[in-house]
């Protein structure tokens, strides 16, 4: 909690406990991923670190939904709107809303990574998932926030402004440019109300985070960029 500000709850505080549970929610969901996500549910009271009455009715709504899943449910969920494959409907990446062509792509990448190791991280060898997906680029923002959090409680102000202007830059070039639009997306379109619940939260955090951050991220596709079509090969002719 915020020491300056009896009674209200500190904004680095809920960033961390929201973008951890989206992290989570947003994974591929392992045995026990049900319990996992009632515990990592956010308090209702957590709303009002951004006065926003959009994440308060998500975050409901959020609530409703988990109480009637399963763990099999949440699989089942995943599954159905993310698949086995990349979706090109509702594709988890950041590169597919900013990148329009190749080495694009590839600068992006390299900027997130960037942003991973300069704080000793990286993508753990097998877990199958890009450095742009959703949940990567929110369990960073939640790591910068704990770490943020925890700077401040040992008074190292400079380590937590440090870590503070990491996570508006993060946010300014990377998840708070594209994740409003791929909540909003999910929120329209996804085939299952979890999901669909789950984009309005995302969509509603980092919208009332942009302000409170006090960074304007740049633009992005309001659709997916579509992947270049696959070469066909070219049948060799008979003689």
């Amino acid at each position: 909690m915020n020491d300056t500000l009896p009674g209200l709850i500190d904004p680095t505080f809920a960033r961390a406990l929201y973008y951890r549970f989206l992290a989570r929610a947003f994974s591929y969901p392992k045995a026990g991923a049900l319990q996992a996500l009632r515990d990592d549910l956010p308090p209702a009271e957590t709303a009002a670190a951004w006065s926003s009455e959009a994440v308060s009715a998500a975050l409901e709504e959020i609530r409703r939904q988990l109480a009637e899943q399963t763990d099999a449910s949440l699989e089942s969920a995943h599954l159905a709107v993310f698949g086995h494959t990349i979706s090109d409907k509702w594709p988890p990446h950041e590169t597919r809303f900013g990148s329009s062509h190749p080495f694009q792509e590839t600068q992006d990448m390299a900027d997130i990574a960037a942003f991973y190791e300069a704080f000793g991280l990286k993508v753990r060898a097998g877990t199958g998932e890009r450095v742009d997906h959703i949940a990567l680029e929110l369990e960073f923002g939640h790591f910068l926030a704990v770490k943020e959090l925890v700077a401040r409680e040992k008074e190292d102000g400079e380590g937590a402004a440090v870590t503070l202007d990491a996570a508006k830059k993060f946010f300014k070039d990377h998840v708070g440019r594209w994740g409003p639009v791929f909540g909003e997306i999910l929120t329209q379109k996804a085939p299952i109300p979890w999901t669909q619940a789950l984009g309005t939260l995302l969509t509603a955090v980092l919208r009332a985070d942009c302000g409170l951050l006090g960074v304007t991220p740049g633009n992005v596709s309001a659709e997916p960029i579509p992947l270049p079509p696959e070469p066909v090969e070219e049948e060799e002719a008979e003689e």
